[in-house]
């Protein structure tokens, strides 16, 4: 007689191929390693866009790649009006906070709240062994973790940010069963701020999947007309991801400096990006695309302030290429320490120095890049990755 397979709920605010974020990656892909070790189903929403909500995707029951996705319409729009209202009260103060019905408002206003995917879990508890709720910050675990707490565990990617002292979220970092921490940082963050650090846990990560047919850099460049050596960040292009400061840095960095290197963004642009003649904005490319600009570059940067994971720079390791990161983030330093695969700065002029050295210093350079490669080779493959999450989810279900 074979035993039955235990009955797991992925809860994510959106989920598809269509998607880009690092937490929904992350999921796609997590889901997609254990279903064949669980009877596991994905409850998300009908959006693709964070910022809007809309419902784009049909509601109900679809498989994708293999893993079920049951998904619900949104089923409350934004009120810009009221949710920029609620935002300029709640967050002019040290610490941030109000009344606890105006964090609520906030939080259902932050979205992307459906009745519907509330209503389900609540109906349908029972027939869950497990429910794994991804990212603190949108209304699908706020109002749905509660709902099955005694059997919910939690993958926040909690940042050092504004939002996660409100004090609503006490509810649901107390309320979990155990945690899923992307990395050492981001455990430190929560235990010191909900002092909850006798909760089961497990430090993962996110593997990384070079897919295959990767052009050539050198198909490229030529694609888009890269002539000269070039420095490369991928991710959404917006304020919180340090993109302004990036940008305002590397025009400062090519007054002083006269040599032949251009910035490349590729992702989806929420700043202005100033017309410069070595400051390339190439939007949107396909996966094989993008992994063939990282092997081109000659350094990734990330400028974010808020990670509790990198997926680009481990990517860019992977393909041997150093990093570049935003020293004030502790979770992008703490990476490069770990892995000694790239440089960190704090101001323009620690910018300035450590792009110097690595466009300088090719065989410095080409140290970082590997030592990086070894060390998601050695942490950050699915087996060793998939151990890990079924070690905490078995402990449960």
């Amino acid at each position: 007689m074979t035993s039955r397979k235990a009955k797991i709920a992925f809860v994510i605010q959106r989920y598809g191929l269509e998607v880009n974020g690092g937490s929904e990656k992350l999921c796609r892909a997590l889901a997609e390693k254990l279903v064949p070790h669980y009877d596991l189903d994905v409850l998300s929403t009908c959006a693709v866009d964070h910022a809007t909500w809309a419902n784009e995707y049909p509601p109900g029951l679809q498989t994708l790649n293999g893993v079920p996705v049951r998904r619900f319409p949104v089923s409350l729009r934004r009120d810009d009006r009221r949710f920029g209202s609620l935002i300029g009260s709640l967050f002019a103060s040290e610490p941030p906070g109000g009344n606890r019905a105006d964090e609520i408002e906030w939080m259902r206003q932050m979205g992307p709240y459906s009745e519907g995917l509330l209503q389900y879990i609540k109906e349908n508890r029972d027939r869950y062994d497990l429910f794994v709720f991804f990212t603190y910050l949108f209304a699908t675990t706020y109002f749905g973790l509660p709902l099955v707490r005694d059997k919910a565990l939690f993958l926040p990617t909690a940042h050092d940010e504004a939002y996660i002292r409100l004090s609503i979220f006490k509810e649901i970092f107390s309320g979990a069963r155990g945690f899923f921490f992307l990395s050492p940082e981001e455990r430190a963050l929560v235990f010191r701020l909900f002092e909850n650090a006798g909760k089961p846990h497990e430090v993962t990560g996110i593997g990384i999947d070079i897919p295959n047919n990767i052009p050539s850099p050198g198909e490229f460049r030529e694609k888009h007309g890269l002539r000269k050596p070039y420095v490369l960040y991928v991710g959404r292009i917006e304020e919180g991801k340090g993109c302004r400061e990036l940008v305002d840095f590397f025009v400062r960095y090519k007054i002083r400096d006269r040599r032949e290197t251009q910035l490349v963004l590729l992702g989806k642009n929420l700043v202005p990006i100033p017309s410069h003649p070595d400051i390339r904005h190439l939007g949107f490319v396909s996966e094989e695309d993008k992994f063939a600009a990282i092997g081109g570059a000659e350094v990734l940067v990330n400028s974010s302030f808020y990670e509790s994971f990198s997926i680009v720079v481990m990517e860019g390791w992977s393909m041997g290429v150093p990093a570049l990161v935003n020293g004030r983030c502790e979770v992008l330093a703490g990476q490069c320490k770990r892995s000694s695969g790239g440089l960190w700065y704090g101001n323009f002029e620690e910018f300035r120095a450590c792009l110097d050295r690595l466009l300088d210093q090719p065989g410095l350079a080409k140290r970082l890049g590997q030592s990086g490669r070894d060390y998601v080779r050695e942490n950050f493959n699915w087996e060793t990755l998939t151990r890990k999450y079924r070690s905490l989810i078995d402990r449960f279900a």
